[in-house]
């Protein structure tokens, strides 16, 4: 850096948990001037029933950033996380569709809103408790493999990664967690949160229950066998068991919706897997050609599959098919699938 590093500003992404209070402890022995920010995405006058816990989080935040004696801030983008996280969230389950509100809350709140406040306020960098690597302004899979969070990163453009710093790409959890203990940070022993930010507590069923126009409809079988009925096809995903549905003893899963019809149609475990899957909307960090091998990750937490990626234009790029080599348990429409070169991440998409 060609600035004094005591000079350089680092405004840090807080959310009361241990690892951006750690992100920020180690920001902070390092020489920068940090400043907590923390953001308050959820209205709780909002007449979307929720329990988000946000104020525990913000006395965590306050806490932390008193022991570490670094200013801290609150940011509201209530009006921002509605129109662009909540409502696409609740468009897309409406559709029969599965989203990932982390993924989009990353590329619409986090790294733009957020950034864009902090940058008109003097900061020269942001920085997150993410557990992921910046190398030449690419992301690649940090020391933590068990940790990985590069699949939330997954929709970042290279300009939302400019101006980025991940504290923990070369720490484990259990390396943060002993670094929090021994600084005796107020938070160090805090549970991980759990679920979907906005919902708190509640299962994702109940909110969806609250907040989608829902009608039940008919469970069949994959041979076409009426099995029961549903409250509604939008409060269940690819891959999940439909509780007292059942055929020959066999336990069933639903493995795809008919949002038309209103249908869910079951199917056994072993019929759940495929080796094909299509997407749209991709988005590249490298040149890619038409056909290529590499890795993908269907879904957070899943290990990667090698994989055979067939784009249907040769000039636009942004959809095609991959053919996985080892198959994959409930593909998901609507779900991001993330495109590994070895350890680096050079795209993503969002599975058809």
């Amino acid at each position: 850096m060609s600035m004094r590093q005591d000079k350089v500003k680092v405004a840090v992404a807080m959310s009361g948990g241990v690892d951006s209070a750690v992100a920020a402890l180690l920001l902070k022995k390092q020489g920068y001037e940090v400043h907590g920010f923390f953001m308050r995405n959820w209205n709780p006058l909002s007449n979307i029933p929720n329990d988000c816990p946000w104020q525990k989080d913000y006395e965590d935040v306050r806490r932390v950033c008193n022991h570490l004696t670094i200013p801290y801030s609150t940011l509201n983008f209530e009006s921002e996380y509605h129109k662009r996280v909540l409502i696409p969230f609740l468009n897309e389950y409406q559709n029969g569709r599965t989203p990932n509100p982390d993924i989009l809350c990353n590329k619409e709140i986090k790294f733009d809103v957020f950034w864009n406040n902090v940058k008109a306020l003097g900061f020269h960098y942001m920085a997150t408790g993410h557990y992921s690597k910046l190398e030449n302004g690419a992301l690649v899979k940090p020391k933590d493999a068990d940790k990985d969070q590069t699949y939330f990163l997954s929709a970042l453009s290279d300009r939302q990664l400019e101006n980025v710093i991940f504290p923990l790409a070369d720490l484990t959890k259990t390396e943060v967690r002993e670094i929090a203990k021994k600084a005796g940070l107020p938070n160090a022993g805090k549970k991980d949160s759990q679920g979907i930010c906005f919902i708190g507590k509640l299962t994702v069923r109940d909110f969806l229950k609250a907040n989608l126009k829902i009608a039940p409809g008919e469970v069949k079988a994959a041979t076409g066998e009426l099995l029961g009925k549903h409250e509604g096809s939008e409060l269940y995903t690819i891959g999940q068991r439909h509780i007292g549905v059942a055929a020959g003893g066999k336990t069933l899963y639903v493995s795809s919706k008919n949002t038309k019809t209103n249908t869910l149609i079951m199917d056994r475990e072993e019929n759940l897997y495929t080796n094909k899957l299509s997407f749209e909307k991709a988005a590249w960090s490298i040149p890619v050609p038409q056909s290529f091998q590499c890795q993908v990750q269907t879904r957070y937490r899943s290990k990667s599959i090698p994989a055979i990626v067939s784009l249907t234009n040769s000039m636009e790029l942004v959809s095609g098919e991959a053919e996985l080599l080892l198959p994959a348990r409930a593909i998901t429409p609507g779900q991001t699938i993330a495109f590994y070169k070895d350890s680096k991440l050079i795209g993503n998409a969002i599975i058809k």
